[in-house]
């Protein structure tokens, strides 16, 4: 068949308008002055001089030479025997020989002491020697076992003693006592004989605190200070202070052998020691008091 016909071509549109043109631009301003020029710059400063140069080190001192090997260190000697002790001079019991003639000695010397067989002191040597010749204990034993504090102790108490006398001391306070007998009657003033006694005791041996208190009261008896007791009470009650001397551990020479190996201090017996010899006092004062006449001169 044949083709259809084609269309015509759609007219052209007309031209745009032409733009508007733009409005003129406003003047620019003026520039602005430039600023002055900046001032030249200072120069440098000269360069400091250069340092002096250092001298040269002293060339080190060449190594000096290893030490010679120390000489062998010499073995130590064998450690020598401990020295034997000393043979017994007398045949050597057991075990319970020795206790036995420990015991004996102790008892024997208590009695021929109390006999007036001898003196405490040469009765006590020779039981020390039997001691030693039967092998209870060695010489070195003997020798450790005597304590020098203790005899250094006793030494310086007669000192303190003396010094108490020589002072007037002990007189000053035998006269107080003898103002308070009138005062305090016979019972409670053999109480406080036994007290001053024992006091006295505590700081200076007995033996010279017997010394010291009997001048005191033979003068107070002599002055007829002791109208209603008998001079023996009074004595009594001055022996038995004197050796009842426990609130201090230099009272006595018991008191200081047993104060290291106990291991107490002077408060220990301070504080046992002042109420036994307060008790004491009391029971002392009231048996001496009451004993009859028959048995006290």
């Amino acid at each position: 068949p044949p083709a259809p016909p084609t269309p015509p071509p759609p007219p052209l549109k007309s031209p745009p308008p032409p733009l508007p043109s733009p409005p003129p631009l406003p003047p620019s301003p003026p520039a602005p002055p430039l600023p002055p020029p900046l001032p030249p710059l200072p120069p440098p400063p000269p360069a400091p001089p250069s340092p002096e140069p250092l001298p040269p080190l002293p060339p080190e001192p060449p190594p000096a030479p290893p030490p010679p090997p120390a000489p062998p260190t010499p073995p130590p000697p064998p450690p020598s025997p401990p020295p034997s002790p000393s043979p017994p001079l007398l045949p050597q019991p057991g075990v319970r020989g020795k206790q036995l003639v420990a015991g004996g000695s102790l008892v024997a010397v208590l009695a021929l002491s109390l006999c007036g067989a001898g003196t405490l002191l040469h009765l006590s040597l020779a039981a020390a020697f039997l001691l030693v010749g039967v092998g209870c204990l060695t010489v070195e034993q003997a020798f450790r076992a005597i304590q020098h504090r203790v005899l250094l102790t006793i030494a310086a108490s007669f000192g303190l003693g003396a010094a108490l006398d020589r002072s007037g001391l002990s007189a000053m306070l035998g006269a107080l006592l003898a103002e308070l007998e009138p005062l305090l009657g016979p019972l409670p003033f053999l109480g406080a004989v036994f007290l001053f006694t024992s006091a006295l005791s505590c700081l200076v041996s007995n033996a010279a605190c017997v010394v010291l208190v009997y001048g005191v009261l033979k003068d107070l008896h002599d002055g007829g200070g002791l109208a209603a007791l008998r001079p023996a009470q009074v004595m009594l009650a001055m022996m038995m202070g004197a050796s009842a001397s426990f609130a201090t551990p230099i009272g006595y020479q018991t008191n200081l052998m047993v104060l290291q190996p106990g291991g107490y201090s002077f408060a220990d017996f301070a504080r046992l020691g002042v109420p036994l010899t307060l008790s004491t006092a009391l029971c002392a004062a009231a048996s001496i008091y009451s004993l009859p006449a028959s048995w006290l001169p």
